[in-house]
């Protein structure tokens, strides 16, 4: 879809842009991050003959399993690490010979789990070798350590380098990386949040980082990372149905206790959410309440699963005192976690908070206005969408004639009317004769946020229409392209 190939492109050009602004501020960066310079003498080495047999082994924070390769260990040494947010240096030797990588350092600013406890890579390769991973962590109950998956680009192999790092070590790491977001100047609740986000995520999984991807790994989830449509009227549900109560008391548990982590069963109904892969939705349009989430999910390599979560409710009513038709959409959780499958027991922790799905050009409707002499003569909107975008400018709507049939696949029939704009606001012809002779009567009204998204909590549409003639029903309808970013 053009949006996505647009957002992609933006995400791309700002990540660069934000990359170039930041050399530009190599004087503020000089004084105010810091100064990176430290040896770590003793390292663990593991060989590995291919990506395969290293993925059969691979485990996020697990030291490294023994393998099956048959190939001689190769000679690790003299790790050291230098730099600040402008620069970090990397040197190793591999078999004597000196290997240097050039990068920058990412925390995670999601307000979860990994907040202060993780600290990413992302290093240029040298011609002889390509840092799949750069993962240095900190936890309470087993220290600080720094895990380096070195990819050899002549015969395949790969190295997992394990480091034991002291508090301070680590300390000075997140500070640097911290130091570096901080002068990008990102804010939440904007496009250079959700393009850092997406670049932080990219380092958590291993799978995007190899030089050439394998067919053999477990990347199948990767081949759905396309924007997934989504329309109320003809979509069948495609993920595992789950109340609200559920989905209220797990946004409940990411909000209490999301950023220490919460267990649930693979076997609990949470837990089957949680372990779905690609897109899924499951929407409830019979609850008295009506709802429906989205969720993406991918395997990060065996080791555990990475899923984007959103739950929206809607409503619709007519209000026979002000003659009017109200129609809202609004977002009442979005989250991003890390679910650990180890042990048929799942720890689940948010990444980041307001990182479910991102639903983009979303249509949202009031649509089959029954009766033959009943019309809309005027439609308004209200709106709080991410980044405080606001959604196109304009209104759509579908004619059909005095006797003839409710529109119920309504999409191709919308259009934009001529009719003035003013104060997100919109007037028709007000007689069943005007409108007549106009092309229609206006039986379905509806807005569109086009680039403007749904994506935070209390992030809404809602949609107003004034009816003329007697009232008897009329139907919601949405439509919205969902985004990953994982």
């Amino acid at each position: 879809m053009k949006v996505r190939n647009i957002r992609q492109v933006i995400s791309t050009l700002l990540t660069t842009a934000l990359l170039f602004s930041l050399m530009s501020m190599s004087a503020f960066a000089a004084d105010t991050t810091v100064d990176l310079s430290f040896d770590v003498p003793d390292l663990s080495v593991q060989n590995y003959n291919s990506k395969e047999a290293f993925l059969d082994n691979y485990a996020s924070t697990a030291a490294p399993l023994s393998s099956n390769s048959n190939t001689s260990t190769p000679s690790i040494s003299d790790f050291h690490i230098s730099g600040n947010g402008n620069s970090v240096l990397l040197g190793l030797s591999i078999n004597e010979q000196s290997q240097s990588f050039t990068g920058s350092l990412y925390p995670v600013v999601g307000g979860g789990y990994y907040d202060d406890k993780l600290v990413l890579g992302d290093f240029s390769a040298t011609s002889d070798y390509n840092i799949v991973s750069f993962r240095a962590e900190n936890f309470p109950d087993a220290g600080a350590f720094l895990r380096l998956i070195l990819e050899d680009l002549y015969n395949g192999e790969v190295y997992d380098i394990n480091l034991e790092l002291t508090n301070s070590q680590f300390t000075i790491l997140h500070q640097v990386a911290v130091d570096y977001y901080s002068s990008l100047g990102i804010e939440p609740n904007t496009d250079d949040y959700v393009a850092i986000m997406q670049k932080t995520m990219s380092l958590m999984q291993i799978s995007k980082n190899w030089s050439v991807s394998t067919t053999n790994e477990a990347v199948s989830p990767l081949a759905w990372a396309t924007p997934y449509d989504y329309d109320s009227i003809s979509t069948s549900n495609t993920g595992l149905s789950v109340t609200r109560a559920t989905l209220n008391s797990f946004f409940d548990k990411m909000d209490s206790t999301g950023s220490t982590g919460y267990t649930y069963s693979s076997t609990s109904a949470m837990g089957k959410i949680l372990n779905q892969l690609g897109w899924k939705v499951y929407h409830n349009k019979t609850a008295s309440a009506p709802y429906f989430y989205v969720s993406y999910g991918v395997d990060n390599s065996g080791a555990s699963r990475l899923v984007q979560l959103i739950l929206c409710g809607y409503s619709t009513t007519y209000n026979s005192t002000s003659g009017y038709v109200e129609s809202h959409l609004q977002v009442y959780g979005s989250v991003l976690v890390e679910w650990d499958t180890s042990y048929d027991i799942g720890k689940c922790k948010v990444v980041y908070y307001s990182g479910g799905p991102e639903l983009t050009d979303v249509y949202l409707c009031s649509s089959e206005l029954a009766g033959t002499n009943t019309i809309f003569t005027e439609s308004g909107l209200s709106f709080s969408l991410y980044s405080n975008k606001n959604p196109w400018l304009g209104f759509l709507i579908s004619r059909i004639p005095k006797y003839g049939s409710l529109i119920t696949d309504i999409w191709d029939a919308l259009t934009v009317s001529n009719a003035k704009v003013s104060e997100w606001a919109q007037g028709y012809e007000v007689t069943v004769d005007a409108q007549n002779a106009a092309g229609g009567l206006i039986k379905d009204i509806c807005a569109r946020s086009k680039t403007a998204s749904l994506l935070s909590v209390g992030n809404y549409l809602h949609l107003k229409g004034e009816v003329a003639g007697t009232y008897s029903s009329h139907k919601i309808k949405f439509q919205f392209t969902a985004e990953n970013i994982i």
